[in-house]
C-alpha cells in the first residue's frame, strides 16, 4: 500500500491509502480504476507491479475466469 497522491478517490477507507498495483495501471491508463475494476498479477506475484506484469479486469469474475485462485483452488 501507497499513500494516495493529494485528490485521488479512496474508497470507504479511513486512510488515504491504495494499492501500489492499482496505482500504476491508473498512471499506465491515465484515469482513475472503477470500483469493481480488478488489477491481475499475470504472474501470480504480488510483489511484482511492473506494468507489463498487470492485466486489468473489469470485475472479480473476470479476475477468477484468468486463473485467480478462488478459495485455495483455480478456477
Amino acid at each position: 500500500m501507497i499513500l494516495a497522491p493529494d485528490g485521488h478517490p479512496v474508497r470507504s477507507n479511513p486512510y488515504p491509502y491504495i494499492l501500489e498495483h492499482r496505482l500504476v495501471m491508473e498512471q499506465h491508463l491515465g484515469r482513475y480504476l472503477e470500483p469493481d475494476e480488478v488489477v491481475h498479477h499475470i504472474d501470480g506475484n504480488p510483489s511484482n507491479n511492473a506494468i507489463e506484469n498487470l492485466r486489468l479486469c473489469k470485475n472479480q469474475a473476470e479476475h477468477i475466469s484468468n486463473g485467480h485462485p478462488h478459495h485455495g483452488e483455480s478456477v
